[in-house]
């Protein structure tokens, strides 16, 4: 399917993919909603510091995060503004380990080294350019700091790009031309820079930088990004070694940890996911990970664990810290 506006990503996965649609013991399958999920999610990273926080309901002049979310992708208010089709041949199933450090719960999984399509294009004849630039914009960083599917915050589901077609104005060559992980690292936040601004100009920002909401935000106060390189034998090798290195700063705040109850409140109020993500790609014959982390006002635990992790990665195992816009 071809659409002039269209912006077309080539992937290939670099970890099994856990992604079983409603059946969760079904075969794998890769469809649309999780990519979309995930551009939503980083939407909201990299434009939610200059933003109001959500209001109860959308209105035609309302620019709180939520509504300005509906705008750029659509919403029951809205109708849809961005469409995306998946295309290609990653039918190439197997039988993988969902927790490969443990060897337990093998699960139905798209293996790696399978190519695929995603062609991000307009709903509508009246999408404007910006929603369709800062969905693409937005989906990009997902994919280059987090994936698809169960464990996919624990560096399942990660995909490569191998190329980027279409009118979205970010130039993706420095990673394919990075030969260590210094070059990736700049690669990496010219990425990011252009993408929050692009992601910005679809929306009406704040003239100055919000106070910090109860969602995850990208921000220089907020986050971390830190890369790592490393030896494995195989992609399950690879997220066995991540979760060997985790393992050493168990806590609360790393794994669905409770949402910290209101003041004078002793009741447990359910739990949100983990605010680490890991990514994994081959990398001139070795591993990269790529591991953020992005905090919120609803962290359990101990939240210093989380910089006390990503400052092990650096000092223990040589990882290169990423600047955040």
């Amino acid at each position: 399917m071809n659409h002039p506006r269209a912006i077309t990503f080539e992937l290939i996965t670099s970890t099994a993919l856990f992604s079983h649609g409603s059946n969760p013991k079904g075969d794998a399958e890769v469809r649309a909603p999780p990519f979309e999920a995930l551009a939503r999610y980083f939407f909201r990273a990299l434009v939610g510091d200059r933003l109001s926080a959500p209001c109860g309901g959308a209105t035609a002049t309302c620019t709180c995060l939520r509504c300005e979310e509906g705008r750029v992708f659509g919403s029951a208010d809205h109708g849809k503004s961005v469409a995306l089709v998946v295309e290609g041949n990653a039918s190439n199933r197997g039988t993988c380990n969902l927790l490969p450090h443990q060897n337990s719960s093998p699960s139905s999984a798209v293996v790696p080294e399978q190519e695929l399509f995603l062609q991000l294009m307009p709903a509508l004849p009246t999408t404007r350019d910006e929603n369709l630039k800062a969905a693409g914009a937005t989906l990009l960083v997902g994919l280059l700091l987090g994936g698809i599917g169960q464990r996919s915050r624990r560096g399942a589901g990660s995909l490569r790009i191998k190329s980027l077609k279409g009118p979205i104005g970010i130039d993706i060559s420095a990673f394919q031309q990075a030969s260590s992980v210094k070059d990736y690292a700049k690669a990496l936040e010219t990425v990011l820079r252009d993408a929050k601004n692009m992601a910005l100009a679809s929306v009406c920002p704040l003239p100055h930088q919000a106070a910090g909401g109860t969602f995850p935000m990208l921000t220089k106060k907020s986050a971390g990004i830190m890369l790592m390189e490393f030896d494995a034998k195989s992609e399950s090798d690879a997220r066995a070694e991540v979760m060997f290195k985790l393992r050493r700063h168990k806590n609360a705040a790393f794994g669905l940890p409770y949402l910290k109850p209101a003041q004078g409140d002793n009741e447990k109020r359910g739990r949100h996911a983990s605010p680490l993500w890991i990514r994994l790609a081959p990398f001139h014959k070795r591993w990269l990970a790529t591991l953020t982390v992005m905090k919120s006002g609803t962290l359990a635990g101990n939240p210093g664990k989380l910089d006390k992790y990503l400052d092990d990665i650096h000092t223990r195992h040589g990882g290169i810290s990423v600047a955040i816009p």
